[in-house]
């Protein structure tokens, strides 16, 4: 009995850290946003981006944002349990980064075989609620 109730508390303990970790890395993220405001343009609402994406120097920092966008996603899938909220959340969050930022989407589909399978999943199931664009047919 002490033995089950220890697996399960060690289990908690796990997930609770995961879940704490995931959480300071989306802290260094929202310091890279303040640090630059208009890295919000990987935001494909952002106003102004497309003035912004015409210079180089500033495309090469939003794709960079965009790397770490995807390895703390890589992170969090690779170790956060599947069962429960916080999954949920962050499964929730992951697909409206890739809605809203295009860079996320882009680099998932040229390089799948460098992610996490657990990521690539997530993509994928993401991939297959978008809507799909009916291909026109000559007669």
């Amino acid at each position: 009995m002490y033995f089950r109730k220890n697996v399960k508390l060690s289990k908690q303990i796990a997930d609770r850290t995961v879940t704490v970790e995931s959480q300071k890395l989306l802290l260094e993220i929202n310091k890279q946003y303040l640090s630059d405001p208009t890295l919000f343009a990987i935001y494909k609402d952002y106003p102004g981006r497309d003035q912004l994406l015409k210079d180089p120097k500033f495309l090469d920092k939003l794709k960079a944002l965009g790397y770490l966008k995807l390895n703390v996603f890589e992170i969090v899938f690779a170790a956060l349990p599947t069962e429960g909220s916080s999954y949920k959340a962050w499964e929730a969050y992951f697909e409206d980064s890739l809605k809203r930022c295009p860079v996320l989407v882009e680099e998932l589909s040229a390089q799948r075989e460098i992610y996490d399978s657990h990521l690539i999943a997530a993509y994928d199931r993401w991939f297959e609620k978008q809507p799909k664009t009916p291909r026109y047919r000559p007669c």
